[in-house]
């Protein structure tokens, strides 16, 4: 595939300077979609109420022969779109002062096609074939989008509708997408306030129940906004929704009695962690479950958009129920945050370009090793084979990779999907003890702490069951590195050595060393020492596992 070029970063200082309210996921998702269209396309945009987004749009068509064909509420028109300009020169009944000054700057007047307020006859009397349309502008009373009827005819098959504002904020639009352009396009999907699709499809009427299960230790304000997020789903009415309360003390328990008398809860008393509460959520349903119904994983920092639930369920029953995941984002800044593992191809989860050109842009899944627990759904059958989540094993990470790997043996799939995405409310590099101890120099009390702690991901008991049970061969470099990550910040190794502070970010991937720069023998002698570790890791889970058999039948009753 061509590279991406240009970057979504770099034209972010030109959409910075645009005026209008800032969305970066929604100008990133516009950007991309554009940028993989034909280099003729016509892409059609009505109401053009957010200047940002129009000039997202024709940053990814500069250099280019697509044009933007920027079309007025029908309310105020002429009769025929004879009016448009071809010399760059925007009618400014269409658009505001602001953003002419913004295509102008950037010269992007050519890019921009301004036609006239036109009427319900836009559709006859348009001659062009439609790559996108994206509709900006709020629903007709009783005719949803109307927009869309009049210029169906002139899509072409297979491209994308969108419309822009379709979220909780504006009911209205939610209203109408669900009740008519969600029900007559096809693989209807949301990326955050972007609803789109293509194709006219029949909708299901009735579906499955939905059994959401949420872990939670405090973080109130999080659980609640994650809470109205589910009840906003457009299958709302099929989930049931079970909290676990493992012993909060900041009033959660309280407000959600008081604020959410539907939601099921089973209260802890602070020993469950994360793994234990979903087993015990698991442990406490599962006697309810039918045989078509899913469970859902949601951990109280995600924020669901209102199709989300409802997509999952479908790309999981359309692809033989397996388990399925959305991408995410994180809220403040937009990094990509990942909700599974990619086998070989990881860093595509870790990079929102590579996410685009993967999984959204050609509408695929993205297989996985196993899927995190920030905002999974299952089929119920995955109980048959393994049974619960292994609490005792992994308290708290690794309980749900764990799960995966262990369906997988039994021959379950898991994918990511990029027909809809979540926003995570607090930065993934920042969860767990671990994070903090991080951040400079620490006594011996605390490197002791961070090995063992049940909250740190640099648990060396956690990391060694873990990587002994599916990777032994390299439990044990694995389970020394995360050691080691502890014993260099204690303080007469954290000066020596000069370690840095965890930075806030993963390491950009277009930073990382690439592979045709290393020399065949280098390379050899990397190959050579990778297969003596691998080696001596396997032998040395074998060594200990055989110790454990002598230890049980010597002390066996």
């Amino acid at each position: 595939m061509a590279p991406l070029l240009p970057d979504f970063e770099s034209i972010r200082p030109a959409l910075n300077q645009v005026p209008g309210p800032s969305r970066p996921d929604e100008d990133r998702w516009l950007f991309n979609t554009v940028a993989h269209l034909p280099e003729d396309a016509a892409i059609a945009l009505t109401g053009c109420s957010r200047p940002r987004a129009v000039i997202a749009i024709a940053l990814a068509c500069r250099g280019t022969r697509r044009r933007i064909y920027l079309i007025g509420p029908a309310e105020k028109a002429p009769s025929r779109l004879s009016g448009v300009s071809t010399d760059g020169c925007l009618s400014s009944g269409i658009i505001a002062d602001g953003l002419s000054q913004a295509l102008a700057r950037n010269d992007l007047q050519p890019y921009v096609v301004a036609g006239d307020h036109v009427s319900t006859q836009r559709g006859s009397s348009w001659s062009k074939q439609i790559e996108f349309l994206l509709i900006d502008q709020a629903p007709e009373e009783d005719g949803g989008f109307a927009i869309y009827d009049e210029l169906s005819e002139k899509i072409q098959p297979g491209r994308l509708v969108a419309v822009l504002g379709v979220d909780g904020d504006h009911p209205e639009r939610l209203r109408a997408w669900s009740r008519h352009l969600g029900k007559v396009l096809d693989r209807p999907a949301h990326f955050f306030s972007i609803a789109y699709g293509a194709q006219p499809r029949p909708l299901a009427a009735k579906g499955p129940r939905i059994h959401a299960i949420m872990p939670v230790f405090n973080r109130k304000e999080e659980t609640r906004t994650c809470l109205l997020s589910i009840l906003k789903q457009s299958v709302s009415d099929r989930i049931r929704i079970t909290v676990v309360d493992d012993g909060s003390t900041d009033g959660t328990g309280q407000m959600l009695k008081a604020e959410f008398p539907s939601v099921n809860v089973i209260t802890g008393d602070g020993s469950l962690w994360w793994t234990g509460a979903v087993a015990k959520a698991v442990d406490t349903l599962r006697s309810g479950f039918d045989k078509d119904d899913f469970f859902l994983l949601v951990n109280n920092d995600s924020i669901l958009q209102p199709e989300t639930v409802s997509i999952l369920v479908r790309e999981s029953i359309q692809n033989g129920r397996c388990g399925v995941a959305p991408i995410a984002l994180e809220q403040k800044v937009g990094h990509p945050v990942t909700t599974g593992f990619g086998l070989s191809r990881h860093d595509i989860l870790l990079n929102f370009e590579r996410q685009y050109a993967a999984i959204i842009l050609v509408g695929r899944l993205f297989e996985t090793e196993s899927l995190y627990g920030r905002c999974s759904l299952f089929p119920v059958e995955i109980l048959d084979c393994v049974d619960n989540f292994d609490a005792k094993a992994f308290p708290q990470y690794y309980g749900d990779v764990d799960f995966c790997l262990r369906a997988r043996k039994k021959t379950f799939r898991f994918y990511v999907t990029g027909a809809t995405c979540i926003r995570v409310q607090h930065d993934s590099y920042n969860t767990g003890s671990h994070f903090a101890f991080r951040q400079g120099p620490q006594t011996w009390a605390q490197v002791k702490n961070n090995m063992f702690s049940m909250g740190s991901l640099d648990n060396v008991i956690a990391t060694w069951r873990y990587t002994s049970r599916h990777h032994p061969h390299r439990a044990a470099t694995a389970t020394l590195k995360a050691a080691w990550k502890s014993l260099r910040h204690w303080q007469p190794l954290y000066s020596v050595l000069q370690v840095q502070p965890a930075e806030n970010a993963a390491t950009p991937i277009s930073q990382a060393s690439p592979a045709s720069l290393v020399s065949p023998r280098v390379s050899l002698a990397r190959k050579a020492g990778q297969f003596a570790s691998r080696k001596f890791n396997i032998a040395v889970v074998q060594i200990w596992k055989a110790s454990r058999r002598i230890h049980r039948r010597v002390f066996a009753r």
